[in-house]
C-alpha cells in the first residue's frame, strides 16, 4: 500500500528538472486504487497531460474514438481490471519516480487457474534506457511471484514494433499473427499475440526449484 499522496509524487504534467532523475532505483509495483490514495486530483490530470504530450496515450489507446477525460478517469476505475503504478524508490524506501503504469485485463483469478490479458504503458522518457528491462522484470516479478498468475497473455499491434521487441526482450513468447485484428495510426491493423507463463518466467530468473 502507497503511504504517500499521489500528489506528493513529482507531478506528472511537470517536465523533472534534471537532478530529478535517480539513478540506483528499485521499482516496485502497487494497485491505483482511488478509495485508498488521496491526492488523485492533482495526479490524474497530470497524468492525462503526460501522457498525451509525449504520444503514449494515442499509442496505448489505439482502438474507438477519443476518449474524454472523464471516460479515462471511469477506465482506470473499473472493478474487473486492475490498474497498477510502476513506481522507483530509493534506498530509505521513499517513492522517487513514477515511470507509467500496467494493467491487467480479462482477470480469471481461481484456485484452478490464474491468468490475465497484461498491457505495459511506460511514459517515453523510460524507453531504451539502462534500467527499462528492470522495469519490466519488476512487473513481471510482481505478476508471477506476488499475484502469482499462471500465465500473462499479450495481444499488440503489430504495427508497434518497438512494444513488440521490447514483450520478446522480457521473455514472451510469440503465438502468432490474428490479421486486421486492431486498428493502429486509424489503419487496420494485425494483433501479435504472446503470452508468457509462470514456469517460463522462474525458468529465466533461476528461481524455479
Amino acid at each position: 500500500m502507497m503511504t504517500e499522496p499521489l500528489s506528493h509524487l513529482t507531478p506528472p504534467d511537470q517536465e523533472k528538472p534534471a537532478e530529478a532523475h535517480f539513478e540506483g532505483l528499485e521499482w516496485s509495483i502497487i494497485d491505483y486504487d482511488l478509495s485508498k490514495m488521496p491526492g488523485t486530483e492533482v495526479f490524474l490530470p497530470g497524468l492525462w497531460k503526460r501522457m498525451h504530450d509525449d504520444g503514449t496515450f494515442n499509442m496505448f489507446f489505439h482502438e474507438g474514438k477519443e476518449m474524454t477525460f472523464f471516460q479515462f478517469g471511469a477506465f482506470l476505475s473499473v472493478p474487473n481490471e486492475r490498474v497498477q503504478l510502476v513506481l522507483g524508490s530509493d534506498s530509505e524506501g521513499t517513492i522517487k519516480d513514477h515511470a507509467g503504469l500496467v494493467i491487467l485485463r480479462n482477470i480469471y483469478y481461481t484456485d484452478t487457474l490464474k491468468r490475465a490479458v497484461g498491457n505495459f504503458l511506460f511514459f517515453k522518457e523510460y524507453w531504451n534506457r539502462h534500467d527499462t528491462l528492470k522495469m519490466g522484470h519488476a512487473v513481471l516479478g510482481h505478476w508471477f511471484d506476488k499475484m502469482e498468475f499462471d500465465v500473462i497473455a499479450g495481444v499488440t499491434p503489430r504495427a508497434n514494433r518497438a512494444a513488440i521487441q521490447f514483450i520478446k526482450r522480457l521473455g514472451f513468447q510469440l503465438a502468432g499473427d490474428v490479421p486486421d485484428f486492431t486498428v493502429y495510426d486509424n489503419k487496420p491493423c494485425a494483433s501479435v499475440t504472446s503470452f508468457m507463463t509462470k514456469k517460463m518466467w522462474e525458468a529465466k530468473n533461476g528461481t524455479k526449484e
